[in-house]
């Protein structure tokens, strides 16, 4: 006979793990966002000239790239996880990972 905490309930992790995906797509959505700030320097109306075409090349448009090279790879890590990651657990486990996730809060 089955005990109540031993029945397969879903795996609460992978709510948190969905959660995580969401605001690492939020984020990546949102890096277009420098292109705009960062090419109005350089060659746009904001700045222009040989100064600023140099800060845009050199500065402002290479720091951006990592931001976006990040979360790419970190979506991929989160995807992998989840991919990776049992659909259900034990509800007496589900259970302690909900008291740990939100005592460590």
């Amino acid at each position: 006979m089955v005990q109540p905490d031993d029945r397969a309930v879903p795996n609460p992790a992978l709510e948190w793990l969905g959660q995580l995906l969401r605001r690492v797509q939020t984020a990546t959505a949102a890096i277009p966002t420098l292109d705009s700030p960062t090419s109005s320097i350089g060659p746009g109306p904001a700045w222009t000239g040989t100064k600023a075409n140099s800060v845009h090349d050199t500065e402002l448009a290479p720091a951006a790239r990592p931001f976006s090279q990040a979360l790419g790879a970190l979506a991929g890590d989160v995807q992998a996880e989840i991919a990776k990651t049992s659909k259900t657990v034990p509800a007496s486990t589900a259970k302690m990972m909900r008291m740990e996730y939100y005592n460590d809060r």
